[in-house]
């Protein structure tokens, strides 16, 4: 019987991250802090023309409010912030940046240290006071806003951004978000950092666009707002791509005094939410059951001539002989069930793959800092496919492939087609697995720069006592000393990382429930292991990695850098498992 010991994770890192602060100083009038709002802003003649602006925004009801505050109050906010408050570099599947605590606790700061925080504590009581707080619901029309504060500053420096999400915890009602980037070198589109707004597919509630329709960029003293609704407020921030500039900014929600309606199409409880399925296809059952016995003298024996002729026409030599296979096997298991092979398919099979990739990412504009539209490379049977709050990147289907010659797409499915869905292949991997393959299902993925990633999510989970054996033949440029640092290093995303579902978390409250699964080196600076990643394996050139997956845990692709030397490309491959052979707890 299957082992529930076996799988990645038996063993946790402990992680830890954080970021140092600066210092700045400056004055501002008595009556400034009195008042910081901009009065002229806040009438009711300027709200009716807002409301109209509101009401007419699309893809849903939005409005950028200018001229929040004195300029001479943000500005001091600003040095305030950045010369006395300690942000803490984060990064999870949803989110690469650096945050502030709540800045609630400010009212439990000392004397001496809130004056140092003077002009924040008087613009955060502006924006939440009785004023303030009807004089938002009047122009969303969405009902009474209670007291609560809830507001945190965010810093995005280049490379951090923030993918697809609604915004719905708890009672949140509206969000807003004022933008302190630099005043005096205004944000310009080539900056990145847009905030993204989508719309839905088909008008269907919880299901956003792929790709967003509208963006909003970070201007100084402007202040994006809109209503927070249950599958409906999809939005993202774009990645930051200058160096030197960051996108500093104060997020904040008005809460209402119950939870909003319909929460159940809401981002947060789909990721949460555990279903049948996720997957596009159900596994193709194999034909021929069983696996290859680790006791046997020769896997290769065990192969027919037509499956030994198969392996020899795309694996990697090496990889075909017994001593090999008996050590790859050995350190499967020694790596609690998982490893990464370099250098997986023959040499001349992986050229022509990497060559086809380095040929589409450049007549895509991909790569090495190159910032492209979200329509990049949605040609030559590769489709943009989501939905992004839980996946974007591009699946190649043969069926729309009307280009002629061989395109990376078409030489990856013939890969996928031809080797890794073969009885031969489902041979080679049960024996390094010590299991047996019982089904199997895969396709094409290509993860662009700067547009593309997935998220780990509750759907992903298969059924406590069952297995599944992930096999992933990845392929990225890395023809430099640069690209395969960068790669290694994992700067630029495209990791797959495997992390556990929590079971009783109060995610619905939980602060940071957009990304509560931490990404390689985790985030909060503890030694707490709860939630840290259980394996991270970085992008690789002509790599296949195999990791035997358990009921409890998920996995996620890590948003793919603009700075990436190039897309990853991917046959992503699921062996569903039948009988396993045993581990060391059942020994009696």
């Amino acid at each position: 019987m299957p082992s529930k010991s076996r799988g990645v994770g038996a063993k946790r890192q402990k992680t830890g991250n954080g970021a140092a602060k600066s210092s700045g100083a400056a004055t501002v009038p008595a009556a400034d802090l009195a008042s910081p709002l901009v009065d002229a802003t806040f009438t009711d003649t300027k709200r009716a023309d807002f409301r109209e602006k509101y009401t007419s925004a699309h893809p849903y009801n939005h409005i950028v409010v200018p001229d929040v505050a004195k300029d001479n109050v943000l500005r001091q906010v600003r040095e305030e912030i950045v010369g006395n408050l300690r942000a803490t570099f984060k990064e999870t599947d949803i989110y690469k940046m650096f945050q502030t605590g709540d800045l609630n606790n400010l009212d439990l700061l000392d004397k001496d240290s809130l004056s140092q925080l003077g002009t924040l504590d008087a613009l955060r009581k502006a924006l939440y006071s009785p004023k303030m707080r009807r004089w938002m619901s009047e122009l969303l029309d969405c009902g009474e806003l209670v007291e609560r504060t809830d507001i945190a500053c965010n810093v995005h420096a280049q490379g951090c951004h923030l993918l697809c999400h609604d915004d719905v915890i708890g009672t949140r009602r509206v969000s807003f978000i004022l933008y302190l980037t630099d005043p005096d070198e205004p944000w310009c589109a080539d900056d990145g950092g847009a905030l993204e707004l989508y719309g839905l597919e088909d008008g269907r509630v919880g299901v956003p666009e792929v790709h967003p329709s509208h963006s909003v960029l970070p201007k100084w003293n402007h202040m994006a707002v809109f209503e927070v609704l249950p599958g409906r407020s999809f939005h993202s921030i774009g990645e930051v791509l200058t160096d030197g500039k960051p996108r500093l900014a104060i997020q904040g929600w008005f809460h209402a005094a119950e939870k909003p309606k319909g929460t159940e199409k809401a981002t947060l409880a789909q990721l949460t939410a555990r279903s049948a399925t996720e997957a596009a296809e159900r596994f193709v059952a194999r034909k021929a059951r069983g696996g290859v016995s680790g006791g046997v003298s020769s896997f290769v024996s065990t192969l027919t001539k037509a499956e030994r002729a198969l392996l020899e026409e795309f694996v990697n030599p090496e990889y075909l002989r017994d001593d090999v296979l008996r050590q790859t096997r050995e350190k499967f298991e020694a790596g609690e069930d998982s490893i990464q092979l370099g250098g997986f398919l023959r040499a001349d099979v992986a050229d022509a793959i990497a060559a086809a990739g380095v040929e589409e990412d450049t007549a895509d504009g991909l790569g090495n800092g190159k910032a492209a539209p979200y329509s990049a490379g949605t040609a030559r049977g590769w489709i943009a496919t989501g939905p992004p709050h839980k996946q974007r990147f591009m699946r190649y289907d043969p069926r729309k492939a009307k280009c002629e010659g061989a395109g990376a797409g078409k030489l990856l499915d013939r890969v996928r087609t031809r080797l890794m869905a073969s009885e031969a292949f489902m041979k080679l991997v049960a024996y390094i697995a010590r299991g047996s393959v019982v089904g199997h299902r895969g396709q094409v993925r290509r993860f662009r720069p700067g547009c593309d990633y997935t998220i780990a999510h509750y759907g992903q989970l298969i059924p406590e006592g069952d297995f599944v054996l992930d096999a992933t033949l990845c392929m990225v440029e890395d023809g430099s000393d640069e690209a395969r640092y960068a790669w290694g290093s994992d700067n630029v995303g495209g990791f797959e990382c495997y992390t556990p579902a929590e079971e009783g978390e109060d995610t619905a409250e939980a602060a940071e429930a957009y990304g509560a699964k931490k990404g390689k080196g985790g985030d909060d600076g503890s030694d707490d292991e709860d939630g840290a990643a259980l394996l991270s394996v970085s992008a690789a050139r002509n790599s296949l990695n195999l990791v035997l997956r358990g009921g409890g845990v998920m996995r996620f692709v890590k948003f793919v850098s603009t700075a990436a030397p190039g897309s990853r490309w991917d046959v992503a491959m699921e062996y569903e498992m039948g009988e396993m052979e045993g581990s060391d707890d059942e020994a009696d």
